[in-house]
């Protein structure tokens, strides 16, 4: 996998070209960036790789231990029913914020509670079974994947429970994601820094994106 070095904001949408054989495609918002050479920004998307000139950045923030960006990733869900995008962003809304303190192990079921259709989410479908169904809060392993790919990013952040779909997903390469279904399958990791650190998840656009922040 790619180390992420830096993240940069793209504030319209704007067409990358794919280095690695692929077409190219249109970005927009906060980029997770794996190298900066020549003017050029590299990054990742699902399988490819591609670059932009940093000019078209508003920000480039460098990740690691001496920024207080942490890691960072992006997923997008610009196609997906009415439906799924509302689930989408209503557990974003709940994530955001989250503080997780030196030794402390974050919970995905914990935070968010219960996502039937009595906490507001809506009918959009999910993975059950290895098939694919309609039921309440279909999306929502959307986001906890999402944080998954972010924190398998930095290695002072500890998976210690994470399970795939049945299925592969459209929105990260095999592998990277994470499903939750409450209260049984969890995404859990702990932050083993000697500092708080904040998660913070923003939806909207057609976009999830998740940072992790030092908290001072």
């Amino acid at each position: 996998s790619l180390n992420i070095h830096y993240y940069g904001t793209l504030p319209e949408r704007i067409k990358a070209r794919c280095v690695t054989g692929g077409s190219s495609r249109y970005f927009v918002g906060d980029i997770p960036i794996y190298d900066v050479i020549d003017g050029y920004a590299y990054f990742p998307s699902k399988t490819n790789i591609y670059k932009l000139e940093i000019s078209n950045f508003t920000n480039i923030f460098a990740v690691g231990d001496d920024s207080d960006l942490l890691a960072a990733y992006r997923t997008i869900y610009f196609d997906s029913p009415e439906n799924r995008k509302f689930n989408i962003q209503l557990v974003s809304s709940i994530l955001d914020g989250t503080i997780i303190y030196p030794g402390q192990e974050f919970s995905y079921n914990a935070v968010t509670g219960p996502r039937g259709r009595e906490q507001g989410y809506k009918l959009a479908t999910v993975i059950s079974h290895g098939q694919y169904v309609q039921d309440y809060g279909g999306g929502v392993c959307q986001v906890s994947s999402t944080i998954y790919a972010a924190v398998r990013l930095n290695p002072n952040l500890r998976v210690t429970a994470r399970s795939p779909h049945a299925l592969e997903v459209s929105y990260l390469p095999a592998g990277m994601d994470a499903t939750v279904s409450y209260p049984h399958t969890d995404f859990k990791f702990v932050n083993n820094y000697s500092f708080p650190i904040q998660l913070s998840v923003y939806a909207d656009d057609g976009c999830v994106i998740v940072t992790i922040w030092r908290v001072h």
